[in-house]
């Protein structure tokens, strides 16, 4: 064999062996790479499914078949949380799925005690599902709305009693629903970057995600402003938001007391003004705190009427992978409801 015939012979080997030498640091850098990313990737995934889970949670129907199908109907159960430049979190109001219950008589103040019509939910519970040290919410779905501590729950007499005073005398008929209220923030992160927490209402704080580059959550709210029509002379329906009350109500109630909406001579009208001509659109901050209010202005649980418009929540949530110089992973998620 000739010298040429044998490089010629070397050549294939050769071609393979200098491959090989220039795959060896990719092949390195993926396979530290590639686990580093699926752990960047799951530890984001799941706080963004925790996340996910509590704000679907707010739609949560309730065991009611009396006028209110979902409290999100009533009261707001998302807040934004905001500084004056960015959406920093949210406050989330959940039925649990346990007490829930109707106002067999008006309060006889803001600082009395609520009676329960207990007829169609003794057994349940000690008073429709509700104890003491339970979490609850009153509504009477014309724009009051208040989150409160059960101190007593009294079966004989079917009453609850809140751990401070309210600040509204509920009339007979206002539904209370037993909640857990939970806030998610965007707080800075000790180590650098970002943490997502979670707030329970009893003080507990949990980290979901550390050490984020980025967490973004967007609002969308239905453009259109709510409309409304009598299906009956006695029932009247709303495209979304808060309900007009039951009409035989309506002769002993002011024009303004239903929130969000006037009296026009001929029909309801809603005072929310439409956004834009697009389904929904990006929830303007200012929009939560230009009324029309709720609840009345100055107290402590009156909110902006434009939150109840609320229809789809993103979520975004990026990191850097540990390791692998400025590469990111990120999870978004989407989260939308009919108001």
């Amino acid at each position: 064999m000739t010298v040429l015939e044998l490089v010629l012979a070397l050549v294939p080997g050769l071609i393979v062996v200098g491959t090989v030498f220039l795959l060896v640091p990719h092949v390195r850098q993926f396979s530290q790479d590639t686990p580093r990313r699926v752990e960047a990737q799951q530890r984001l995934w799941w706080a963004a499914e925790r996340l996910v889970a509590a704000i679907r949670a707010t739609q949560g129907p309730l065991p009611m078949a009396d006028g209110l199908y979902r409290l999100s109907r009533a009261a707001p159960v998302i807040r934004l949380v905001s500084t004056a430049e960015t959406i920093d979190g949210i406050e989330l109001m959940m039925p649990t799925g346990t007490g829930v219950a109707r106002l067999r008589a008006s309060m006889s103040g803001a600082g009395g005690d609520l009676s329960l019509d207990a007829s169609p939910c003794a057994a349940l519970g000690t008073v429709c599902g509700f104890s003491a040290n339970d979490v609850a919410v009153v509504v009477d779905g014309v724009g009051h709305a208040e989150v409160f501590d059960v101190t007593l729950a009294t079966k004989a007499g079917a009453s609850l009693r809140p751990r401070v005073p309210l600040h509204y005398a509920y009339q007979t008929g206002a539904w209370v629903v037993a909640v857990r209220v939970e806030r998610w923030t965007a707080e800075r992160d000790p180590a650098g970057g970002w943490m997502l927490r979670r707030r329970t209402g009893a003080g507990a704080v949990e980290t979901m995600a550390d050490r984020l580059r980025e967490v973004r959550i967007t609002a969308w709210g239905e453009s259109m402003a709510p409309t409304a029509r009598w299906v009956t002379p006695m029932r009247a329906v709303v495209s979304y938001g808060l309900p007009l009350p039951d009409a035989q109500l309506l002769a002993g109630l002011d024009a303004e007391t239903p929130c969000g909406w006037h009296w026009s001579g001929t029909g309801w009208l809603s005072q929310l003004h439409t956004w834009g001509a697009t389904a929904v659109a990006p929830f303007p901050l200012a929009r939560m705190s230009d009324g029309p209010w709720c609840g009345g202005i100055g107290s402590p649980s009156a909110f902006d009427a434009d939150l109840m418009r609320l229809a789809r929540i993103d979520v975004h949530l990026e990191a850097a992978i540990d390791g692998v110089g400025s590469q990111t992973v990120t999870v978004d998620r989407t989260v939308g409801w009919r108001p």
